[in-house]
């Protein structure tokens, strides 16, 4: 097995699934499997995209967003903004900072802080002076940078994803060491070590101040989310018992949730549409990757009663793992 996991360039292996991996769902909670992205459309609730992957949502987000504009052919300057919506396991500056350059306002949860002693002062209440490039702590100090750009290579999601690039802004231990809150602002460890206050900024940090600015000013978009995303995946594990997969890797496990979500989309439709106008809409309609629309070639009872046989075989099944991290 070492040498297997040494010739993939991987850093765990299943037995159970070669593609599965373990990955974080809540908090020290984890489980071995896949990871379901979906992009859903907040009129209608339908799928615009949807994929299976291995690692976590991190570095996910502005993959999905150019995938679904291109699937709904959208400009690339509109007339007026596309809001896209996530939960904070979407939450990275370099996504973000790529998502707003395909035309789109991302509207994105953000990560609680590290927690601090009362009366003390985190990052977010230093504020950036991009003219003077300086930061400015609450008590009116500044700090600098020497310019240079480090690099860290992070891993997340089970594996190496990212090189983070970010500058270094210090205030001297000479003048921390004089703050009536030093001990609240300052780490144990810094104290000990004397050094002074130290901000990590991000290159793409304007970004995420942009980010928590829309959240701020528009703090009603964001909890719409849930009930715009969270309403396919619903109906396919409560009222479909779609809540484990018939297959093994990732291929294979896409081509299945691709499949639900198609179900999904046609059973939506009918909904919205009505079955007669429905398929009048549908006729002749191709789609531009694949050719005719599944099951609407031929016969569109073709493809429900296969959607019916597809459920009866989930309903009759042991579940051998979840479908979704």
């Amino acid at each position: 097995m070492q040498e297997e996991l040494h010739k993939s360039g991987e850093n765990q292996l299943s037995e159970t699934d070669p593609d599965a991996r373990s990955m974080m769902v809540k908090g020290t909670e984890s489980l071995v499997g896949y990871n379901i992205q979906s992009v859903v459309d907040d009129e209608h609730n339908l799928i615009v995209h949807t994929e299976a992957t291995n690692v976590n949502d991190i570095q996910a987000l502005a993959g999905l967003a150019k995938s679904a504009k291109e699937i709904l052919d959208l400009p690339d300057n509109p007339g007026e903004p596309i809001d896209i919506l996530a939960d904070k396991g979407y939450y990275d500056a370099t996504n973000l900072a790529e998502v707003e350059a395909l035309g789109m306002e991302p509207f994105v949860a953000e990560r609680k802080s590290k927690p601090r002693q009362a009366g003390g002062y985190g990052p977010r209440e230093f504020e950036y002076d991009e003219e003077a490039d300086v930061y400015v702590c609450p008590e009116g100090q500044e700090l600098t940078s020497n310019g240079r750009w480090y690099h860290q290579r992070e891993s997340r999601g089970g594996r190496a994803q990212t090189d983070r690039r970010f500058q270094r802004y210090r205030l001297s231990n000479s003048i921390c060491s004089q703050c009536p809150i030093r001990e609240q602002c300052l780490s144990e460890a810094a104290r000990r070590n004397r050094h002074g206050k130290v901000i990590y900024h991000h290159e793409h940090a304007a970004a995420l101040a942009r980010n928590h600015q829309r959240l701020q000013e528009w703090p009603e978009v964001y909890p719409s989310r849930q009930a715009i995303v969270e309403h396919p995946f619903g109906t396919i594990k409560r009222s479909w018992g779609a809540y484990f997969t018939l297959v093994r890797g990732l291929d294979q496990v896409d081509g299945e949730f691709s499949l639900l979500a198609c179900c999904y989309n046609l059973r939506r439709s009918v909904s919205i549409l009505g079955v007669p106008e429905l398929i009048r809409r549908l006729k002749g309609r191709t789609s531009p990757a694949n050719g005719p629309l599944p099951g609407l070639g031929g016969s569109l009872e073709d493809f429900v009663a296969t959607f019916g046989a597809y459920l009866l075989l989930v309903s009759q099944i042991k579940p051998p793992r979840p479908i979704f991290a």
